[in-house]
C-alpha cells in the first residue's frame, strides 16, 4: 500500500518550470550562522534546499565553474 501512495504522489507532483532562481541567505540555527540556499522555479515551487555551515570556497585562480 505504501508503494501505491508513493506512486500516486509522484504522479501528482507538478513539473518544474523552465525558469528558476537561487535564493541565498545566512540564517542562525541553534546560535550558529548557517548558509541556506533554495532553488525555486517561476511558479514558486521549491526544487531543492541546501543547508551547510559555510558557502563553497572560490576555485583556485579566481575563475568560476563552467
Amino acid at each position: 500500500m505504501v508503494s501505491e501512495v508513493r506512486a500516486g504522489l509522484r504522479r501528482r507532483r507538478a513539473r518544474p518550470g523552465d525558469r528558476w532562481h537561487l535564493d541565498e541567505v545566512f540564517v542562525r540555527i541553534n546560535g550558529k550562522l548557517t548558509y541556506l540556499g533554495r532553488a525555486v522555479d517561476a511558479d514558486g515551487a521549491v526544487l531543492d534546499i541546501l543547508v551547510q555551515n559555510r558557502r563553497d570556497k572560490p576555485r583556485p585562480g579566481g575563475s568560476s565553474a563552467t
